[in-house]
């Protein structure tokens, strides 16, 4: 799977546990409750993406780009995300128990630009963040950066997730 082009591939279902999708583009993909439980996506593109309920279970997605991915409801347990970039990506009522968002440099923290993570299960997450999270509920953005961003964190019982200026 490394290097592939799977670009808008309709992907929805499919069980790809453990394969490696290192430097892949899956751009504009469907990925509806596939299953990517401890797969490697090392700066692989999942931009524009389409998977309600997928499954990336203690995956690693250090790199990855989710630019405008529509990935509510997916599960992300114990995955490590960190330098990854998620620009408007929709992760509302994501499971990110556990999450590793990456050590403290500018290469390691995952971006977020407008993400939506309201009604996120964030406990347990670690790690730093830079950027801008809408933890509203659909409908009614609520925008938080910086110490707002790092208080929600802590309320949503993911108090070492850290957030650092952009």
């Amino acid at each position: 799977m490394r290097y592939l082009y799977l670009i808008a591939a309709d992907l929805r279902g499919t069980v790809f546990d453990g394969c490696d999708f290192t430097k892949a583009e899956l751009q504009g993909s469907l990925i509806e409750g596939a299953r990517f439980v401890e797969a490697n996506f090392y700066k692989a593109c999942l931009s524009e993406c389409s998977g309600a309920g997928a499954d990336f279970t203690g995956a690693r997605l250090v790199g990855a780009e989710f630019y405008r991915s529509e990935l509510a409801g997916s599960v992300w347990s114990g995955a490590w995300v960190n330098a990854s970039w998620m620009h408007e990506t929709d992760l509302r009522g994501a499971d990110l128990r556990g999450v590793w968002f990456g050590p403290d440099d500018r290469a390691g923290r995952t971006r977020l630009a407008s993400t939506r993570i309201g009604g996120a299960d964030v406990r347990g997450a670690g790690g730093w963040v830079e950027g801008s999270a809408d933890v509203g509920p659909p409908g009614e953005p609520r925008v938080l950066v910086g110490d707002e961003l790092a208080a929600w964190f802590a309320e949503q019982g993911a108090p070492e997730v850290r957030v650092g200026n952009v």
